[in-house]
């Protein structure tokens, strides 16, 4: 993937709109996301993953920057993570696979 995000000391791929031309213009298309999920790396569910119970404030990571988060609610807020998770194995190759900050993030 070339599009990530870590919470939690987790990368994360985000995939909110594949078919969104800034994704394409990138270099990740639709049926990379079929490829990606087919050789165990990618699970996509149309609807989406969310953190959920999140605190009002949160620190997340894109490569090097930090951003601190500021959600809604004091306590019980919700963060929409995109259409895809990696798999373990996703995961264990995503620090070598050679993805770089894409500036619509």
């Amino acid at each position: 993937m070339r599009v990530r995000m870590a919470t939690r000391r987790l990368s994360r791929p985000l995939v909110f709109d594949e078919m969104d031309d800034s994704y394409i213009r990138n270099g990740l298309h639709p049926y990379d996301l079929t490829d990606l999920e087919s050789i165990g790396l990618i699970q996509y569910e149309f609807i989406g993953y969310a953190h959920e119970r999140l605190s009002k404030t949160n620190i997340v990571r894109y490569y090097e920057r930090q951003v601190v988060l500021n959600l809604p609610k004091e306590t019980n807020n919700q963060l929409d993570m995109g259409r895809v998770i990696l798999t373990k194995v996703g995961k264990e190759l995503a620090p070598v696979c050679g993805s770089k900050p894409v500036g619509l993030f």
